[in-house]
């Protein structure tokens, strides 16, 4: 069970956080439209004074908007209400055309607009007496929390508060080790008696991971409790609790805001995926059948089904990618297209051979220059095609040798398919051998065609024939041509002809050499050899 507890603790740490979030997150109303950027701005703000409210704005003041403005005077409010020189008696009011003016002798306090005043259904003139009030009775409350008797009746509940929360996260440990001990001994019995182990233990990590989110969100709960309590017993971080859990709250509201705007365009990439994975679904059927022969195309190869579905399927999730992509989260924004200019430039600039290898396979593929199993030559390789891809050609050599080509290498250069000749009248295989003078030609001629005939693997039809190809000075050149219809062993149906013209040529009693060997041995031995010794 220590596996099961291992599993379930990493597995409640990744989904705790979430859960939180999405216990902690309000929903929005219905019609109300959460954007996935900017977050609609307040009509309103208010101005406090260590968490105490002193006035709420609604209207603009020379562009300035209410947020602005709450934000510049609780800055100016907090250095001139913490000097010691200040008193409410000194603050003044101005009444002009479309504005009053709050003063603090002679330093500017705020202003106040008839947006303000109508928001608050009341005169200017009330509404800054009400002002000025508030301000005194913050500024008298601050005073007083200040006092020592109060700072140590903060203090005790604060210690207090923090028992509490002490007690209360040791009793949801316990309580959830508990839960847990009782749910392993219970899978552990369920394991016993079901005799599979392994999809018990499967359920056993999965609920003591349950059990983790459960404790987390709990211990979460608390903090979220404990925070603002005690940071609202204190002035001076009365107003600091709401900002944390703002700070910390927002980011996660905010995303889960644009995670619900952003469902439309989760119906809408689906509902792509499902099309385009259903019409590949359908090629794919399609070109099955092609291959294998039972849908028939005119002018169309059965080869060539594979490769073209690959392409269709290539160009299928290009599309598909160029759909769905103004879809995706982030997508306008100069981050995601910088991103997205950045690997089209690296893709272009990185990948010249491998376009031109694909191109080049392409063609390869549709030319039909040669086929999987084929014996080719493909400039000093020389094998048999065991892979045909768009990028690379392998070949596999008589040494057994696997060899790599690049496809844009095997477009410029010369191709031998043996395969393809014997797909027709059968591949002519020819081989040389020089006579002197003194052998006559019809001789030489039939022991050549009597060779021919003793090998096996070569066709009768198209027969074998003789061609005296260079009449030199000492020597005659005969060769011999033969059809065979076995591409996939022609280095053994050479090695079989040599053999049979050794040994028609030493039955007939004519050596297979030139004058100039026969000048320089001493004419006492011939090199010709009975067919029934070894060599």
């Amino acid at each position: 069970m220590r596996d099961v507890r291992k599993r379930g603790g990493q597995l409640a740490a990744r989904c705790g956080g979430l859960a939180f979030v999405l216990l902690l997150a309000p929903v929005p109303a219905q019609g109300q439209e959460a954007d996935a950027g900017t977050p609609a701005q307040p009509a309103s703000a208010t101005v406090t004074y260590q968490g105490e409210p002193v006035i709420t704005f609604t209207g603009h003041v020379f562009g300035y908007s209410p947020q602005l403005r709450a934000a510049d005077i609780s800055e100016r409010l907090g250095r001139m209400l913490s000097s010691p020189l200040f008193r409410i008696q000194d603050v003044r009011v101005e009444d002009h055309e479309n504005v009053c003016m709050l003063y603090w002798k002679s330093d500017f306090l705020f202003a106040l607009t008839d947006d303000d005043a109508a928001a608050a259904h009341t005169t200017r003139a009330q509404l800054a007496a009400r002002t000025v009030q508030a301000l005194g009775a913050a500024v008298d409350r601050a005073e007083a929390a200040r006092t020592p008797k109060s700072l140590l009746i903060d203090a005790a509940y604060a210690l207090g508060a923090t028992a509490v929360l002490v007690l209360a996260i040791l009793l949801v440990n316990w309580a959830v080790r508990r839960a847990r001990g009782r749910l392993e001994a219970w899978f552990r019995l369920a394991g016993r008696k079901l005799h599979s182990y392994s999809t018990v233990e499967r359920m056993a990590a999965l609920a003591v991971a349950l059990l983790g989110v459960v404790r987390v969100v709990a211990i979460l709960l608390l903090l979220y409790f404990y925070i603002p309590t005690v940071f609202s017993l204190f002035p001076w971080t009365r107003g600091w609790g709401a900002t944390l859990l703002n700070w910390a709250i927002d980011p996660v509201i905010r995303t889960f805001h644009a995670l619900v705007g952003y469902i439309p365009n989760v119906f809408i990439i689906a509902v792509v995926l499902v099309i385009a994975r259903g019409l590949l679904r359908v090629l794919a059927l399609a070109f099955e059948e092609i291959g294998a022969g039972r849908i028939r195309i005119s002018g169309f190869y059965p080869e060539w089904a594979e490769p073209t579905f690959q392409l269709l399927r290539a160009l299928a999730v290009l599309l598909t990618g160029v759909v769905i992509f103004p879809y995706l989260p982030g997508s306008g924004s100069p981050a995601f297209q910088g991103v997205s200019i950045l690997l089209g430039a690296l893709l272009t600039f990185g990948s010249g051979s491998a376009v031109s290898n694909l191109f080049a396979g392409v063609i390869l593929t549709y030319t039909r220059a040669f086929h999987v199993g084929d014996r080719v030559r493909v400039g000093e390789s020389y094998g048999d095609v065991i892979e045909k891809s768009l990028l690379v050609t392998r070949v596999r050599t008589i040494k057994n040798e696997e060899v790599a080509i690049p496809n844009s290498v095997v477009m410029g250069t010369h191709i031998v398919n043996y395969t393809a000749a014997v797909r027709g009248k059968g591949l002519l295989l020819h081989t040389s051998v020089t006579i002197g003078y003194d052998a006559p030609w019809r001789t030489v001629h039939a022991l050549l065609l009597s060779a021919a005939q003793a090998t096996p693997r070569i066709l009768k039809e198209p027969a074998a024939f003789v061609w005296q190809t260079r009449l030199d000075d000492f020597y005659v050149r005969y060769e011999l041509n033969v059809a065979t219809d076995h591409a996939e062993v022609l280095d053994d149906t050479y090695a079989e002809l040599h053999k049979a013209i050794r040994d028609a040529f030493d039955a007939a009693g004519v050596e297979i050499m030139s004058p100039h060997y026969a000048s320089l041995r001493d004419g006492s031995k011939s090199t010709v050899v009975p067919p029934t010794q070894s060599r």
